[in-house]
Order: C-alpha cells, then structure tokens, then sequence
C-alpha cells in the first residue's frame, strides 16, 4: 500500500511584503511582529516602539500607530484625559482595546517619513505626559 501526501506550495503574503517594502523605503526599523496579523513593533524613536496596523475601512487602506502603555502605569481618569486632548494639537489620541489595555493611537493616510516620525515621535512623548499620573514624591524629599 503506497501513501501518498499532496503538499500545497504556500503562496508567499503579497500584502505583508508590501507594508515591509514601505517601511524598509522609509527607513523603519521592524523589531518584531505586532499583536495582529497585518502589524509589526517598529523603533519609533530612541526609547519607544510603537505597533504599526494595517487597516481597512470600505476601499481605503492605511496605517494606524499604536503605542501600548506599559503594566503599571498609573493612567489619569477618563474625564481628565479628555480634557487634556481637548483644544490641543494632538495627533495622537486615548484609546482602549477589547481586553481593556489603554494605548494612544495615530491614524494617518500613509507612513510618514523621517521627519514627520520626528514630530509624531515629540507629540507621542506630549500626548504620553498628559496621560500618566505623575509619580508622588514622598514628603520628606519635597522639602
């Protein structure tokens, strides 16, 4: 009795190449796979990663930034994040995902250049500070 396997060749991901093209033309440093399919960690700046997502809305297609807070963050209250953002250049804005994390989010028509990383990289750190609750220092050490 001969057994016989009929082994498919994977069609290599056209889509996934693409984005990795783009962000190798760009000068983005890919770290390491994003939490979904279609995203990727790259270094955005000298101390921050940030995931990049391909998204989809009826025909369009375009990238989304995602910086995820780290455990432990002490976050402002929804109320007081809201009016931080509020009246403020921010291109980065709040957000939560399915399983509750918070993380600011960057929505843009394409994946900017050096220097637009440069300013999303300095609105990244703004937006950052007016989401995290300031450590107390302990009164001894405030006089």
């Amino acid at each position: 009795m001969i057994l016989a396997e009929w082994i498919e060749a994977k069609k290599p991901d056209t889509l996934a190449q693409e984005w990795i093209n783009q962000m190798g033309a760009l000068d983005y440093q890919i770290v390491g796979p994003g939490q979904s399919k279609y995203s990727w960690m790259v270094k955005f700046s000298i101390t921050r990663e940030v995931e990049i997502v391909h998204c989809v809305a009826g025909s369009f297609v375009f990238p989304t930034m995602k910086f995820y807070f780290a455990d432990g963050e002490k976050l402002r209250r929804p109320k007081e994040l809201i009016a931080a953002f509020f009246n403020r250049e921010m291109f980065w804005y709040p957000c939560t995902d399915e399983e509750g994390k918070a993380f600011l989010s960057c929505d843009m028509t394409t994946l900017p250049d050096r220097s637009g990383r440069e300013l999303l990289a300095l609105k990244l750190e703004e937006a950052i500070s007016a989401c995290i609750v300031p450590k107390k220092t302990p009164k001894k050490l405030r006089k």
